[in-house]
């Protein structure tokens, strides 16, 4: 378990090694936490070819990015209000 902002972002990072290339995927899990439970319950289905899928609408993704405010998050937190003010 990795833990973040004192707690309040929490993440298990599974990785799974193929066998015979040796690549590897890892996936991160988020938990949710009281911080984020509004960026988790602001999610959306979207469609796409297999179906739909559950995403964070761009709300909850600038919450969810405004936690960490590295360079590349403030980039894409000035794209998603972009979205959004064009919706």
């Amino acid at each position: 378990l990795m833990q973040f902002k004192e707690g309040k972002i929490q993440i298990y990072r599974l990785t799974k090694i193929e066998k015979n290339s040796g690549d590897s995927l890892i996936l991160d899990l988020l938990l949710v936490t009281p911080a984020i439970e509004n960026a988790w319950q602001s999610r959306q289905r979207l469609k796409w070819e297999k179906g739909q899928i559950p995403v964070v609408s761009p709300e909850g993704l600038i919450q969810l990015k405004s936690f960490r405010l590295s360079g590349q998050d403030q980039d894409d937190i000035k794209h998603l209000r972009k979205l959004i003010n064009e919706s």
